[in-house]
């Protein structure tokens, strides 16, 4: 039974012959501690209230008394102990989740951390994390809470766009269950890369292209940025808007060397940003 409620213990009286003993007094202990007697009723029973025991476990026993005119007809008895465990009533709980990272990409497998926390309580149990798409689940997975936490790995969410990802405590014998929510943004996966001449004079300005490729397939928008660096320092800087997924880079003229040229895409609102690998670039002349 939960802490707060009463309990009402009954004992029945009953003589060798198996009637029903009137009159005569029952007391209820637990343990060696008397909490309550009752006279026993004409049907041979005794009911004895106790109000809201104390959390734990309790060792009952009845002790019947017979009245003094049938003291010489029913002599006096104990019966078996019962035992009556009291658990304390479930506290609240409060649910949060936290999914890294906070803007993933539809090729990421972002990760929910969920903790659940109670005032003077361990959270124990499972946790259920659904992701939805709208009104479309997209997937339910479930986890068990180590500490009061648990992380969960979700799948790919290969669409863009906003998802809505729940977390579930079951609760337990001790703890109520709880849950939260909370909304992810998930952006177009997207791969630059960037084509240079080898080889250009001083005279000469060289011409990049520079392709941004999303996943899944997708027209790509946006602008993109291409540095020119000489010795690990930045030495020119050129910008275009993307037509078509791709742009055309001139990069000023240079003196003769040799210099590093990285592409960068700054990304949209759906798309997610990306860069180039390297590439190196001779100025003769």
């Amino acid at each position: 039974m939960v802490e707060g409620s009463s309990l009402t213990l009954t004992a029945r009286v009953t003589s060798q012959a198996a009637s029903a003993v009137t009159g005569g007094t029952v007391q209820v202990r637990d343990g060696a501690a008397v909490v309550g007697s009752a006279t026993v009723a004409s049907d041979g029973t005794a009911r004895v209230k106790v109000a809201r025991p104390s959390v734990g476990t309790h060792a009952y026993s009845a002790t019947f008394t017979p009245a003094s005119s049938s003291a010489t007809l029913v002599a006096p008895s104990t019966s078996a102990t019962v035992t009556v465990k009291v658990t304390a009533k479930p506290v609240a709980s409060t649910t949060t989740v936290r999914v890294t990272p906070t803007t993933p990409t539809t090729t990421a497998r972002p990760v929910a951390t969920v903790t659940v926390r109670a005032s003077g309580a361990s959270p124990s149990g499972t946790v259920t994390v659904t992701v939805k798409r709208g009104t479309t689940t997209v997937k339910t997975l479930t986890g068990r809470l180590s500490g009061g936490k648990v992380s969960v790995t979700l799948p790919t969410l290969s669409k863009p766009g906003t998802y809505t990802v729940t977390a579930r405590y079951a609760g337990s014998s001790t703890v109520r269950a709880s849950s939260a929510s909370t909304t992810v943004t998930v952006k177009r996966a997207t791969s630059t890369s960037l084509t240079a001449p080898r080889t250009v004079t001083t005279k000469a300005n060289a011409v990049t292209t520079v392709t941004v490729t999303g996943t899944p397939s997708a027209t790509v928008t946006g602008k993109v940025t291409v540095r020119v660096y000489r010795d690990g320092t930045q030495v020119a800087v050129r910008s275009a808007t993307l037509s078509r997924s791709s742009a055309k880079v001139t990069l000023p003229k240079l003196a003769a060397g040799t210099y590093t040229v990285r592409a960068t895409y700054a990304g949209t609102s759906t798309a997610a940003a990306s860069t180039s690998r390297a590439v190196t670039v001779k100025v003769v002349r």
